[in-house]
């Protein structure tokens, strides 16, 4: 893609690195930051749209933000710049062949163009073999490549000879040859069931009762509304000298329910009977009064 000389003056040689340190403002941004964002967006929107992705991955607001490495090479003699390839350690979750889960934190090649007119020329593989050196990594099969092309992935089995990877949910890809099956120690397998303490329906301690599908305990000081309990059972949680009927605003305490069902069930139990209450006669669950039903 052709450009300016003033814009590939800011690049010092045929391959240049960019980090984030590069666009450190001072006192504004200086000439040769707008030529590295101008380059770098524009890159960035041809590469989009030669993948066919989405939206734009490598932009210089982006690119400020994070800790990836950005490689361009360009054409000093016919104006151009040649390819971006940008690169970061990212965190992964990636399955094996076995079906386990491995937590990884490979050097990731991010996003890898070369423009249409500099294809199946060599600038590829030179651009590539220059990240491998400087980034000192013996054997592409230990990168990931997020979300690689038909065209890089042809790239990577006739130069590299890298084929076969198990699809990911995050479309990552992490080739065979990265070890994980056969190198386990090299990540640290996440799908080993915890030790997780169960407990029983009715699982009484000092302080409360287990209920089921839970590990919470529930105190003795919850409350909720005394009509969920049956009216035949109210002589048991109230003083034997009352002998007048329970008022609509009595509470009783959870502990003297005599059931082994959740929380989350009286709850439901509770809106089904704000829902009979609605449906006949709109009536208040603790009086007479009428419920201002939005």
């Amino acid at each position: 893609m052709e450009f300016s000389d003033n814009i590939l003056n800011a690049l010092p040689s045929v391959i240049s690195i960019i980090t984030a340190e590069d666009f450190i403002y001072i006192r504004g941004e200086t000439s040769k930051q707008k030529s590295l964002r101008m380059v770098i967006d524009t890159m960035g929107e041809a590469s989009a749209k030669a993948q066919d992705l989405k939206s734009i991955i490598t932009t210089t607001a982006k690119f400020k933000e994070s800790l990836h490495t950005l490689y361009v090479m360009k054409d000093q003699e016919n104006k151009a710049i040649v390819g971006i390839l940008k690169v970061g350690i990212k965190k992964l979750f990636i399955m094996d062949r076995i079906g386990r889960q491995h937590e990884i934190e490979p050097l990731c090649v991010l996003d890898f163009y070369v423009h249409e007119s500099c294809q199946r020329s060599g600038y590829g593989k030179q651009l590539f073999e220059y990240m491998l050196t400087n980034e000192q990594v013996d054997n592409p099969c230990k990168l990931a490549f997020d979300r690689p092309s038909n065209k890089f992935r042809s790239f990577l089995k006739k130069y590299y000879n890298l084929e076969n990877f198990i699809p990911q949910p995050n479309n990552f890809v992490v080739f065979d040859e990265y070890g994980l099956q056969d190198k386990p120690t090299n990540s640290r397998i996440l799908n080993t069931p915890p030790n997780r303490r169960h407990s029983t329906p009715n699982e009484k301690t000092q302080t409360g009762i287990y209920h089921r599908h839970t590990r919470s305990l529930t105190p003795h000081h919850h409350y909720y509304p005394s009509s969920l309990i049956n009216p035949s059972t109210f002589s048991t949680t109230t003083s034997s000298s009352s002998s007048s009927p329970p008022s609509g605003n009595d509470f009783t305490s959870v502990s003297s329910i005599n059931h082994s069902a959740p929380p989350k069930e009286i709850y439901v139990q509770r809106k089904r009977e704000l829902i009979s209450q609605k449906e006949h006669g709109k009536q208040s669950l603790y009086g007479n009064n009428p419920i201002a039903w939005e």
